[in-house]
């Protein structure tokens, strides 16, 4: 079954600036060449780029960049952002994410600084570097950029703004698996547009397409495949284009219409090149090689396969990269080569690890909590202003009318101050669970490895034994996801359970002491999920470098109404194990030190306790104190 397919993001920098036919450009460029006031250069310069801005992306790049050098050494701060956002856009549909980001943050910086009142210019800005997150699955991070524009929009009343901006939250709600939101907010999006005559309503439409075939409809997916197809029969946008015929690719595949399906995507695959779309021609040889794959021709599979790695490793787009290796190894499983097959399962799980996304999803609905914070506090402004106004119009009259007001005023103030505490306060429990949840997914990867490796050799009593130690840890993990507090008796249990799972799976490569003090009583609370993690690196980078047999003591006592935890390993110490990870290329960077950070952060705001994590180098290995409040 061929992998869902994406939306289509708006690409909001362009904006007519001048409104100039395609068969100017040649008089246009004569005009550049014979022209010697720089400012009426520049002013052509960006005419030319506006015109090619569906055409020919190289004459786009040369004379942005005339104008970005002639706006800038005049000081013409509007048609340098201008110049900006066209080399922006370009650096984005070739996929040079890095470089886009930069145009645009660059960009950001002179709105901010020259150009405050430009409302419409911020807000194309921070909807161009919401997009570049978005390629890059960075979901949190774009609804941050779409927020903060839509704030700017909503307040100004830009609807232009606001139907781009809608659109491409609406992506993201698709992308994160929340299909009907996704498809309320782009019913109303493509439904303004047909009101404004709107020239992306074709690019929403296919939006909606695919998320009708998200929900397995269809006769709706086609029927809204064809509306777009009428929008977007006059337009010159290739990438717009190329995405509806991937998407017409899509539906006929799932029909087993394979003819139609590969005529549209060798259609789409045309259309991305022209422009030099790396990302959407990814798409397209991804789509392709399950194509042939599914029609058994393996080594034409392969070909496209290939060209899509190709395409993922230029770009640098983790998602595609992690893709395209889980289809490499099938394909080669196919033709019996288990050398390559092996060679890309090893680097799709590497991939598959670095990709698990839990953080990026709590913190998308992080952000909407904040955004819909920051719509509360406005509210409460504009009510405080209203009941002000209406104060100074009451004084004006009658004197028990003016107390009267003044009572409610008091009263309505306390419960705004309230409501705004318990906002920060779920705010900030909210941020405490989405940490706690994201912890470590390499253990679960190692363990899975293990008792499969168990089941290979055939050692089934070893494997029935592991696999229930690693149920009953896995039941616990679930269970205490959901609690900020849990009990120090199931925490205990806890890491009872992981530390004999790691010594069964390690050959006992370690042993392991727990012990606590008479102050620690079992029915204590303590923050869940936040030992793990520092038992796991003493393992990983004390004492399976060390190459012998180690030796790990946990101890737990009361001191001040707080848990003092003393974790102490006799591996290879922490100043070794940072100067080994210098010389070593690490395929996955460890989040476990600075999550446990921000979480002990919260705590302490939270609970008005302190908190402490001190990690030492001793003469036998690694020590370290974790300091956390009890309930």
């Amino acid at each position: 079954m061929i992998h869902p397919l994406k939306l289509y993001f708006f690409i909001i920098i362009f904006s007519t600036f001048f409104g100039f036919s395609q068969s100017n450009i040649q008089s246009l460029k004569k005009q550049f060449q014979s022209e010697k006031n720089q400012e009426v250069q520049t002013k052509i310069a960006l005419q030319i780029a506006e015109q090619n801005k569906y055409v020919n992306l190289d004459e786009i790049i040369f004379y942005a960049n005339k104008a970005y050098l002639f706006a800038k050494q005049n000081k013409n701060y509007l048609q340098q952002v201008q110049a900006i956002q066209f080399l922006g856009n370009v650096a984005i549909i070739k996929g040079n994410y890095n470089q886009a980001k930069n145009y645009f943050i660059e960009a950001k910086t002179i709105y901010q600084n020259e150009l405050q009142e430009n409302h419409e210019g911020i807000v194309k800005t921070l909807g161009s570097l919401g997009v570049i997150a978005s390629e890059q699955s960075n979901y949190y991070k774009a609804l941050e950029y779409y927020f903060e524009g839509k704030k700017i929009a909503d307040k100004n009343k830009l609807s232009k703004m606001q139907i781009n901006l809608n659109n491409n939250i609406g992506v993201i709600y698709k992308s994160i698996n929340r299909p009907k939101d996704a498809l309320k907010i782009l019913e109303e999006t493509q439904v303004l547009q047909g009101k404004n005559n709107d020239e992306n309503r074709g690019i929403t439409l296919t939006n909606i397409a695919v998320i009708y075939e998200q929900l397995k409809q269809l006769t709706q997916e086609k029927k809204y495949l064809d509306l777009a197809k009428i929008a977007l029969s006059n337009s010159q946008d290739y990438r717009a284009i190329g995405e509806w015929n991937n998407n017409m690719g899509s539906y006929y595949f799932k029909t087993k219409d394979f003819i139609n399906a590969e005529k549209y995507w060798n259609i789409a695959l045309q259309n991305f090149v022209k422009i030099e779309d790396m990302f959407g021609s990814f798409d397209t040889n991804y789509y392709m090689a399950e194509l042939k794959n599914e029609q058994n021709k393996v080594d034409e599979a392969l070909l496209f396969a290939l060209k899509a790695k190709d395409l993922a490793c230029k770009a640098n787009v983790l998602e595609h990269k992690t893709k395209v290796e889980k289809v490499l190894s099938d394909l080669y499983e196919s033709k019996n080569n288990s050398k390559l097959a092996l060679f890309h399962s090893k680097n799709y799980q590497v991939l598959k690890d670095s990709l698990v996304n839990q953080e990026s999803i709590q913190k998308i609905t992080q952000a909407e909590m904040n955004f819909a914070y920051e719509k509360e506090k406005i509210k409460q402004q504009e009510a405080v202003a209203t009941a002000n106004k209406k104060q100074w119009f009451w004084a004006l009259g009658l004197l028990i009318s003016i107390l009267l007001f003044g009572l409610f005023y008091v009263q309505k103030k306390k419960q705004q101050q309230k409501q705004q505490l318990e906002l920060e306060n779920q705010l900030l429990d909210y941020k405490q669970k989405a940490l706690h949840l994201q912890m470590n997914p390499h253990f679960l990867f190692n363990c899975l490895a293990a008792i499969s490796s168990y089941i290979m050799q055939n050692e089934k009593e070893e494997a029935a034994k592991y696999l229930a130690m690693f149920s009953k840890l896995m039941r616990f993990t679930l269970e205490s996801s959901k609690e900020n507090w849990i009990t120090v008796d199931k925490e205990l249990a806890s890491l009872t359970q992981y530390l004999s799972l790691e010594q069964l799976r390690l050959k006992n490569v370690f042993e392991f002491t727990i012990s606590k003090a008479s102050s620690v009583e079992d029915d204590m609370l303590v923050p869940p999920m936040l030992i793990q993690p520092l038992v796991e690196n003493a393992i990983i980078h004390g004492i399976l470098p060390k190459q012998a047999k180690g030796k790990i003591e946990l101890n737990f006592e009361v001191q001040n109404n707080a848990l003092y935890v003393t974790i102490i390993d006799d591996g290879i110490g922490i100043d070794n194990s940072k100067k080994l990870k210098e010389n070593q290329v690490v395929l996955h960077k460890s989040m476990a030190l600075s999550i446990i950070k921000e979480r002990l952060e919260m705590l302490q705001k939270n609970t008005n306790k302190n908190t402490k994590l001190d990690i030492l180098q001793t003469e036998t290995g690694t020590k370290v104190l974790l300091v956390i409040p009890i309930k």
